[in-house]
């Protein structure tokens, strides 16, 4: 998980190393000019001092100057660093949400039917920005201060062999017990970041859900399915804490402490019998407290990274998940028009949560031009059978064919371009009326967008709005009545220059004469095309070149109305069902 984060975020910054190599190169040598690099001149200050040597201003002026041009230099360096780095983080986050939204929108349709929008949403944020800590934290810390840390250890070398020595050990003894510690708080880290998403989507399906609520008066009940995930992230972050708390940082303490008396012991010991001069004294206590100040910095580095590699650990792992539908590699075969535009061959499919085929061997044809409807019981495969044709969803075998080519043989934007499609539960972006219906042909103009308004009885409700097109629709077009968004989705796909039209119950959501004034407009837009009609109500379809009638996946029976009425079968009693007032059992 870890080697998986690391991967993709070096693979996103090196495509802008002139921004993300230079902070590398530049935080060790900066890090040393302004905090190890003073303790020197002061060192020589001090020996000429207590030994007695011209100590004068001019003699020490050269001494006194480096110490400020240093300073400086190493803060100016510092500055560069930061300025780099700051760019670097910006492009590289903006390129890593760039591709994570890329990626999402190229995964298959069950993929978001089976995740919460709120929780990839959540997945999302916390990728991008746990990459800004760990740059950051590799940058400042892990370069900066490891490169500053050998530079010390040298100078401590050759002032005090022994106490350099000390401190290699214990550090070493250190990093052994604090990776070891760290590796139980990596999993409770992981495991908090996945009860964070089940909380964001939790209250994501709450609040997208909030009509059905309230109508239910569940407003408790989801106050206590929210609480009970925040309970058990509560209780994940407190373990975590205290597992920081307790054994990690009581390690830490512990070790600074006693590295900072044996050094003060070691020092005073020096002093007096090995004839150091005071400026070495000054030296080996400096840098052993700048030093053991760093043990606090190992822990909070892995503490940082362990948190942000956490955190951006569940969407790394989607983004290597392989997408289930693709493109071929090979270049996409363009359909162009046909006799036979649509044609399923010998197609047999079932969902991946289910082992009961939905349709085996299902074979059918529908000519260029042709209105066909298709009808039956719930669950019998209506729907399906638009999401098949559209590739939402990949046959198991068998083919589909559009005009005379392979859906998989077509790249998916060329074959949903040929189709025009107007879903059961259309759902409309948190924008503008006006950018909803042009989502289909953006360079579309005002001439046009009002003809599919009008034509789809859209025109005379938009125009009652107090911005008219400009009219915000909420999420999920939530400030439109069903009949308003199903007819804003109708003039969508009016608008649409496509030859083959699928309307998945697109009257479903009108009344009664809502669904009259759009009929004569819905034959209006199946002209010239190939129009696949799914329907509940009947009279949609009884003027259909062709009705078929599914159940279970099978098609029992098709022909025209007056045929399958003739028949009085399948097709003969939902007519009757839905035309007698009465259902007989």
């Amino acid at each position: 998980m870890i080697s998986l984060v690391l991967k993709q975020y070096k693979e996103a910054a090196l495509k802008f190393k002139k921004f993300t190599i230079p902070p590398l190169l530049l935080s060790a040598p900066a890090t040393i000019m302004v905090e190890y690099a003073p303790p020197l001149f002061i060192a020589h200050v001090l020996n000429a001092v207590t030994k007695g040597e011209d100590s004068s201003v001019g003699a020490l002026l050269p001494w006194i100057i480096g110490f400020i041009a240093v300073s400086w230099l190493g803060e100016l360096i510092w500055r560069i660093t930061i300025y780099l780095l700051n760019r670097g983080d910006a492009k590289v986050m903006a390129y890593l949400a760039n591709k994570v939204f890329a990626r999402l929108m190229e995964r298959e349709y069950s993929f978001h039917t089976n995740n919460f929008a709120g929780s990839l949403v959540a997945k999302t944020n916390r990728y991008v920005s746990a990459f800004e800590p760990i740059a950051d934290t590799i940058v400042f810390q892990i370069m900066g201060v490891g490169v500053a840390v050998i530079f010390a250890l040298a100078v401590l070398v050759k002032t005090y062999w022994q106490i350099a020595l000390l401190f290699v050990v214990v550090l070493s003894i250190y990093l052994v017990i604090i990776i070891y510690l760290t590796r139980k708080r990596l999993v409770m880290t992981k495991e908090r970041a996945k009860l964070e998403s089940q909380q964001t989507a939790q209250l994501a399906d709450s609040i997208a859900n909030a009509h059905t609520v309230k109508a239910f008066a569940k407003e408790k009940y989801e106050q206590k399915l929210f609480k009970q995930a925040t309970q058990k992230l509560q209780d994940k972050r407190i373990q975590t804490w205290d597992y920081q708390n307790i054994p990690i940082d009581f390690v830490t303490t512990n070790m600074i402490i006693g590295l900072n008396g044996a050094a003060l012991l070691g020092a005073i010991f020096a002093y007096n019998y090995s004839n150091i001069p005071a400026g070495s004294i000054y030296l080996i206590i400096t840098y052993t407290i700048l030093l053991t100040g760093r043990f606090w910095n190992v822990g909070r580095i892995i503490r940082n990274l362990e948190n942000s590699l956490g955190n951006a650990s569940e969407m790394a792992e989607l983004l290597e998940e392989p997408i289930k539908i693709t493109d071929q590699k090979i270049s996409s075969k363009v359909a162009s028009i046909s006799d036979t535009p649509v044609e399923f061959k010998n197609v047999t499919f079932c969902y991946e949560d289910d082992t009961k085929k939905l349709f085996d061997n299902l074979s059918f044809k529908i000519s260029r031009g042709e209105k066909v409807g298709v009808v039956g019981t719930s669950g019998g495969g209506k729907t399906s059978l638009t999401k098949l044709l559209l590739r939402f969803h990949e046959v198991n075998s068998g083919d589909i064919r559009i005009n005379g080519v392979s859906a998989r043989e077509m790249s998916q934007k060329e074959l949903r371009s040929l189709i025009s499609y107007v879903p059961q539960e259309p759902a409309l972006f948190h924008r503008s009326i006006k950018e909803n219906i042009l989502y289909a042909k953006p360079n579309a103009t005002q001439e046009d967008l009002e003809k599919v308004a009008s034509e789809s009885h859209s025109l005379d409700f938009i125009k009652k709005l107090p911005s008219g097109f400009q009219t915000l629709v909420g999420e999920r077009g939530v400030k439109l009545s069903g009949g308003q968004r199903q007819r804003i989705a109708i003039a969508r796909a009016m608008l649409k220059p496509a030859d083959i039209l699928i309307l998945d119950e697109a009257t479903s959501a009108l009344d009664s004469h809502s669904e009259a004034l759009i009929q004569d407009a819905l034959w209006k837009l199946m002209e010239n095309k190939t129009a696949i009609v799914i329907a509940h109500r009947l009279s949609t379809v009884q003027k259909m070149d062709r009705i078929i009638v599914l159940d279970q996946g099978i098609i029992t029976e098709q022909g025209t109305h007056d045929e399958l009425i003739a028949n009085n079968s399948t097709y003969a009693m939902l007519w009757q069902r839905q035309t007698g007032g009465f259902i007989k059992y």
